[in-house]
């Protein structure tokens, strides 16, 4: 397997763009930097003054949908560095931690060492690079069937309710994705857990749970179908 996998890390040319942590083009929104379990983000300056009066209070509608953009995820295992932006990724051959949480719908999803190849993908409903790409991936899903023993799931990440596309389930429901999601919780839990860097994010895991390559960008179909066959049991 070791030869399938190496030819597909080569092809696995992912485009060098993506929100959070890659300089990109000025159309993007305001970047977000993980640090440990906080979030911070950096918006540009404002040009009007503040107001001087209370704001607004949400509506019972907004503060459920709110609510259900949210999770409550479980991490365990150690959590992987930060990914580098260039170079030799260090926590390749590290096992990758577990994950435990819940979809959209409440239903009860996790990624465990189980056994299985996995293909993670990190998503946030705000970044237009994820916009894009959801509906390949989910073409690809559709239309090339996975061999066996490799899993895909997705992880809904990064939500901000200020931000574009929010809440972030309609946006899976129109894309018609039907791999398994985790909903990541209010602290960006399962970002942190694996290095998150830029969205969108892959992480490939080998059958015995240990990383085999993660990067951010988008990934042709053609190319995911190398690497599943490469990471299969």
């Amino acid at each position: 397997m070791t030869h399938r996998v190496t030819a597909a890390l080569g092809a696995m040319a992912l485009v060098a763009a993506g929100c959070g942590g890659v300089a990109s083009a000025g159309a993007d929104p305001p970047q977000v930097t993980i640090t440990s379990l906080t979030t911070t983000t950096t918006t540009p300056p404002s040009t009007t003054a503040a107001p001087t009066t209370a704001t607004t209070a949400p509506t019972a509608a907004a503060r459920v949908e709110a609510t259900q953009a949210y999770g409550t995820v479980e991490v365990s295992g150690d959590p992987l560095p930060q990914a580098p932006s260039e170079g030799a990724d260090p926590a390749v051959g590290s096992a990758i931690p577990s994950l435990s949480g819940h979809d959209f719908a409440g239903a009860p999803v996790a990624i465990t060492d189980d056994g299985r190849a996995k293909m993670i993908v990190f998503l946030a409903h705000w970044c237009p690079y994820c916009q894009n790409e959801m509906p390949l991936i989910q073409e690809w899903l559709a239309t090339v069937p996975l061999p066996e023993g490799v899993d895909v799931y997705a992880v809904a990440t990064l939500t901000r309710p200020d931000r574009d596309n929010f809440p972030p389930a309609p946006w899976f429901e129109r894309n018609e994705w039907s791999a398994p999601v985790i909903v990541d919780d209010p602290f960006d839990s399962a970002a942190v857990a694996f290095g998150l860097a830029a969205v969108p994010y892959w992480v490939i895991a080998a059958p015995d749970g240990t990383l085999v390559v993660r990067g951010t960008g988008g990934v042709p179909g053609e190319v995911l179908s190398e690497i599943a066959a490469s990471i299969a049991p």
